[in-house]
């Protein structure tokens, strides 16, 4: 962790398919993995099909990867993710901000993954 964080790289929260171990781990190519995380309690997992979407409100705390992104790659992410999903800034459980995609919208008839890990659902 003693790595410096080139000034285009941005610290992206990754918490479904991205995630190590993931389906689509691979797409994280020329990004560095830093840490796992959390984010702080203020958001929502959701159960969409064989991948999750995150929705901000809430209180749950979700968990993921931390990558170090280089910057011309989010609009690469940005289209993985598709139009149900915007890119913000999520607050992380040690006081960090990251970015992460989450739903627009809250799904309607999705279950909740109540313990905000995908991997382990």
């Amino acid at each position: 962790m003693n790595r410096r964080l080139e000034l285009s790289e941005l610290q992206v929260f990754v918490y479904g398919t991205l995630r190590r171990g993931g389906f689509s781990e691979h797409l994280m190519h020329g990004s560095t993995w830093e840490r796992s995380a959390k984010t702080a309690p203020h958001y929502t997992l959701w159960q969409l099909s064989w991948y999750p979407g995150m929705t901000s409100g809430g209180d749950t705390s979700i968990a993921g990867d931390v990558y170090s992104v280089p910057a011309d790659r989010l609009a690469e992410l940005d289209d993985y993710e598709g139009d149900s999903y915007r890119r913000v800034n999520v607050a992380l459980e040690d006081g960090s901000i990251a970015i992460a995609w989450v739903l627009r919208y809250p799904p309607q008839g999705k279950p909740i993954i109540a313990n905000g890990d995908w991997i382990h659902y």
